[in-house]
């Protein structure tokens, strides 16, 4: 595999969002390895083998690492203990993983995935506590590599992906027009790793957030 370039690991690549973002960079002939999540097998794409984190190879260097690992869910049961690990295990430790993965290859950028609908300080809504705690969590840790690793990272911030499972979950929902098509956000990260790819620090230091309604 040879180091640098266009080559990327993409973290979460069975996800909607991580399938788009596979499919986007393999069209643009990046090559590297995918890992799929939790929920099931990672599709195929041309240059990107599927492997679990502990059989990468030890001198893969990556140009940039993608997570677009996470998960939803609510409740108002503040003892909810078991959901808050839920949360943190599904949307902060792989976003954990994907720095620390990025800090020892020496990787040139990250990609990490939080939320522009818990972005903004001020009090969360009681249903959203759980994962709102998660996604600003991955908000704080970007906010802290960028002051720090020797790495640039770009916070992807969404508010509602048009996804299968949130038509399902909102099948009425008045605003679904302006949902975000992931391709749309597939293509924009595929083309920030360019830049970083073509050693362009003064774009990816102007320009470390990507919001969508």
């Amino acid at each position: 595999m040879t180091a640098h370039g266009r080559s990327a690991l993409l973290i979460g690549s069975n996800g909607t969002l991580g399938r788009a973002v596979l499919s986007a960079f393999s069209s643009k002939a990046w090559t590297g390895f995918s890992i799929p999540g939790p929920s099931g097998q990672c599709p195929t794409a041309h240059g990107f083998d599927t492997l679990a984190v502990n059989a990468l190879p030890q001198k893969f260097q990556p140009c940039i690492v993608v997570c677009t690992s996470g998960a939803f869910a609510s409740s108002t049961n503040l003892d909810d203990a078991p959901l808050m690990r839920k949360m943190l295990a599904a949307n902060l430790e792989p976003c954990l993983l994907a720095a620390q993965l990025a800090q020892s290859w020496n990787a040139k950028a990250l990609v990490l995935v939080g939320s522009r609908a818990v972005h903004a300080s001020g009090a969360l809504p009681l249903g959203l506590l759980h994962y709102g705690l998660s996604k600003r969590a991955v908000h704080e840790l970007s906010e802290s590599l960028n002051a720090h690793a020797t790495f640039r990272t770009l916070l992807v911030l969404p508010t509602m992906i048009d996804t299968p499972a949130n038509r399902r979950a909102m099948p009425n929902a008045e605003n679904a027009k302006n949902w975000t098509a992931p391709a749309v956000i597939a293509s924009d990260i595929e083309a920030w790793a360019s830049h970083a790819g073509n050693h362009e620090g003064d774009f990816l230091n102007s320009k470390l957030e990507l919001k969508y309604y």
